[in-house]
């Protein structure tokens, strides 16, 4: 350590994916360097499960808007205005951030219900407190209002008459680099795909620009891309779904089969696949992993008449299955050996009742690598 460096305000606790947990004052930590802590202890960043804050408290959140990127972060604060190019919002621990629009998924209001904002399509929405939607490319963020462009022009909205807007649909790409997600006092979450952890200081870039926190401002951060893969950040190579009455089921990202919540028994999940009956999903594994773990339950936004079968494969083979998956039910444990195998396929057959309400969630479904 640096003669003269002052520490984090009190020692975090490091847990690893193999499930042991150090204690300690961080020292110095990178993404591509392992975690340093006070004791000398190290942990490659390939062992890295996630880091709880020194408090592990939260703070009251300030800010009246929400800004959701195609990453997964999302950002409480105040906007701030912007232009063809930026938002600018007002955020009260990171303070005066410029994001990229074509990073930005969704804008809505903090009390504004998700279950109201739909899912992205080929046009941003904008969603009025009158009730209406209207469609059309945004042409400029400004700080009182915002403008879009419609087949007869420019129409400028005043925010004061905003509930939400949502932007086109995004081509979702795979993780392909290490990151952390880092989640704030104030229950803001960031993608960060550089990290610079110094002292008393946590340096972020990702997405959403460029951030600059204290220690003590953190809650938690979780590792990706290094032993643990999590599903939900692999995009899959083929995915079909079987109509039911004309209605097709996209595969859902960190979010249900209706794009809400995911739920099981009342707790609630951040990362996972949202499925319904029926359907089928396959990603590529080529190999690169030892095992696949993940919970398999019927999300708790199902009513009476779920039940599905859910038929799990390697390269063709048939490796788990669950059938019968119904309502508050225990959520079922798949724990995989996976090695050697070049595809993963997941299934969602119908069971009694046809397609009715069949929602199946997969918790924190994860790949490991040796």
């Amino acid at each position: 350590m640096l003669a003269g460096a002052r520490l984090s305000a009190a020692p975090v606790a490091v847990t690893t994916v193999d499930g042991r947990t150090v204690r300690g004052e961080v020292t110095s930590w990178t993404l591509s360097e392992g975690l340093t802590l006070s004791s000398g202890a190290t942990v490659p960043c390939r062992d890295l499960d996630a880091i709880q804050g020194a408090s592990g408290k939260g703070t009251t959140p300030t800010g009246a808007w929400i800004v959701e990127l195609h990453d997964g972060s999302a950002m409480l604060g105040e906007l701030a205005g912007g232009d063809d190019q930026h938002l600018l919002l007002r955020q009260s621990i990171l303070g005066a951030m410029k994001i990229s629009i074509d990073a930005i998924a969704c804008v809505h209001r903090v009390d504004f219900s998700a279950k109201k904002i739909p899912p992205p399509g080929d046009e941003d929405v904008t969603i009025l407190s009158s009730g209406d939607a209207p469609r059309g490319g945004i042409a400029r963020f400004g700080r009182d209002e915002l403008v879009i462009t419609i087949h007869s022009g420019e129409r400028v909205m005043a925010w004061k008459g905003v509930q939400a807007v949502v932007l086109a649909r995004s081509n979702r790409q795979s993780l392909v680099a290490p990151s952390a997600d880092v989640e704030l006092a104030d229950g803001s979450r960031l993608r960060a795909e550089k990290l610079n952890w110094r002292e008393n200081r946590i340096k972020l870039s990702g997405s959403f620009g460029e951030a600059t926190m204290r220690p003590d401002d953190v809650k938690r951060i979780e590792l990706n891309g290094y032993r643990r893969v999590w599903l939900s950040d692999l995009a899959p190579a083929r995915y079909e779904c079987t109509p039911y009455l004309d209605k097709s089921w996209p595969l859902q990202v960190n979010a249900n089969a209706l794009g809400g919540p995911l739920v099981a028994q009342g707790q609630s999940y951040r990362r996972g696949i949202g499925l319904h009956a029926a359907c089928k999903a396959t990603w590529t594994l080529n190999g690169t992993y030892e095992r696949f773990r993940s919970l398999v339950a019927m999300d708790d936004s199902a009513g009476e008449l779920a039940d599905a079968d859910v038929i799990i494969t390697l390269d063709g083979r048939k490796a788990v299955e669950h059938r019968g998956l119904a309502p508050r039910q225990t959520p079922r444990i798949v724990d995989l050996d996976v090695t050697g195998a070049k595809e993963l396929t997941i299934e969602v057959g119908v069971g009694q009742h046809a397609h009715v309400q069949d929602r199946v969630d997969l918790l924190n479904a994860a790949l490991m690598a040796p």
